[in-house]
């Protein structure tokens, strides 16, 4: 029963990858190496594959003890929800101190998604800018931020922005 669930669950995948334009390949079980990974929607299974041509793709790192010469810390992948919000400016959120925790965040939800245990993600969205966070527990994380936003993002039509999550609270530098 379990196995028929998984295959239920997996044919909407197996038909947006067979019909993906930019994979260019008739088995969607083989796909190019921008695959997607997207985590499956009961969690706890392997990461499956999807085709996405416009988005947001990279890795989220979470960085560990001290970074000041010689460096003793450690950088490792982390796997996270990944939340992309219409562009938040401080005074859209409700910070936690004047760390780079939020408690709250009062914009639009535009996607969510997942990094595998390698760090890795991609999640497809419209163009546009964006900003990104990831969930640390019950607070929302983002350490980058300008007289812009939080963390911004621009997506260009028919483009993967590749971006680099750091995750830093726990490193000094």
């Amino acid at each position: 029963m379990r196995a028929v669930r998984t295959v239920v669950r997996m044919m909407p995948l197996v038909a947006l990858c067979m019909t993906c334009s930019s994979c260019g390949r008739s088995d969607p079980f083989d796909p190019p190496p921008f695959a997607a990974y997207v985590q499956p929607s009961t969690g706890g299974e392997d990461v499956e594959r999807v085709c996405i041509r416009q988005g947001i793709e990279g890795y989220v790192l979470f960085w560990v003890g001290d970074f000041m010469p010689p460096a003793s810390g450690t950088i490792n992948p982390a796997m996270r929800e990944i939340l992309i919000h219409e562009p938040t400016r401080l005074d859209d959120v409700t910070q936690v101190g004047y760390s780079p925790f939020y408690s709250e965040i009062r914009t639009q939800l535009v996607a969510r998604g997942r990094s595998n245990d390698q760090g890795r993600f991609r999640i497809e969205l419209a163009p546009g800018t964006y900003s990104v966070f990831v969930r640390e527990g019950d607070l929302f994380y983002a350490n980058s931020f300008s007289d812009g936003g939080i963390f911004l993002v621009t997506v260009a039509r028919n483009r993967l922005t590749p971006i680099e999550f750091n995750i830093t609270y726990l490193a000094t530098f």
